[in-house]
């Protein structure tokens, strides 16, 4: 199962981390996990290449986490946030496969 948390704080989104596998089909063949693993690329690469956030993005073999600075400017929130509604909308399809979870930090 893919799993994703979301960090939220006052300013928005400020951190996400998704990890695992969707399991629909074996690995390569794999249509949610080909769509998540796009999404969270296109992402990070939106938030640290066009927006040029100095975001820390760590990939791991099985494990992406995004984290915005302190201060992040005002598109990168977004970026998380537009990341947020693609996941939950794709485990309203595949309830099984994927969790989406948001945490708020007060």
């Amino acid at each position: 199962m893919i799993e994703a948390i979301f960090h939220r704080g006052r300013a928005g989104i400020h951190s996400v981390s998704v990890s695992g596998h969707a399991g629909l089909a074996p690995a390569g063949e794999d249509i949610l996990c080909a769509g998540v693993s796009t999404a969270i690329q296109m992402t990070a690469n939106g938030i640290t290449e066009i927006v040029e956030e100095n975001a820390a993005v760590e990939v791991l073999e099985d494990k992406v986490t995004i984290t915005l600075p302190a201060r992040p400017n005002s598109a990168s929130p977004l970026m998380l946030e537009a990341l947020y509604l693609q996941l939950k909308l794709m485990r309203d399809d595949y309830p099984q496969h994927i969790t989406v979870r948001e945490v708020v930090n007060t």
